[in-house]
């Protein structure tokens, strides 16, 4: 039972050497575990605090959404009058367009007849001119057939 006796004075030696240092580590533990513990107590205070913060910062969003929503409904009413506006304005530009098509239409029709009008006027205005130039050409002819006549007859009356 060598082997007893080898195992006895290893367990002996084991305790002997770790066992203190087993204690001064179960120490060190617990004193880590309390240190551990101040943390959490620490943490759990700061988390109360933030948990405070955002509470009042719950508060706050609720505040700016309910002012946000006020804007984007006065918004919406602005935006509603000023729609309107704009389709006032359209049914005035829709009625100045329909004025000013007739107006087009008007002088349109308004410069045929003066075209025409000139059209005709220059006709008969020509043909005026025609008439005078053809009877202007014949008392012309009739003048140069007098003035030939005139001179024949003084040519006769010089050799008398």
């Amino acid at each position: 039972m060598p082997w007893l006796s080898i195992y006895g004075s290893v367990r002996q030696a084991i305790q002997d050497l770790v066992a203190p240092e087993i204690q001064a580590l179960h120490g060190e533990i617990q004193k880590l575990e309390g240190k551990i513990e101040g943390i959490e107590g620490k943490i759990e205070g700061v988390v109360g605090k933030i948990e405070g913060i955002e509470g009042k910062f719950d508060g706050r969003f609720k505040e700016l959404d309910a002012k946000i929503d006020g804007l984007r409904g006065e918004m919406n009413v602005r935006f509603e009058s000023v729609d309107k506006q704009f389709k006032s304005v359209d049914r005035r530009f829709e009625s100045v367009d329909k004025r000013l098509d007739s107006l087009e239409a008007t002088v349109k029709e308004n410069s045929r007849k003066f075209d025409s009008f000139i059209e005709e006027s220059v006709e008969g205005y020509m043909k005026s001119v025609d008439g005078y130039i053809k009877s202007l050409d014949q008392k012309w002819r009739e003048a140069m057939d007098i003035h030939e006549r005139l001179a024949a007859l003084e040519a006769k009356l010089e050799t008398r």
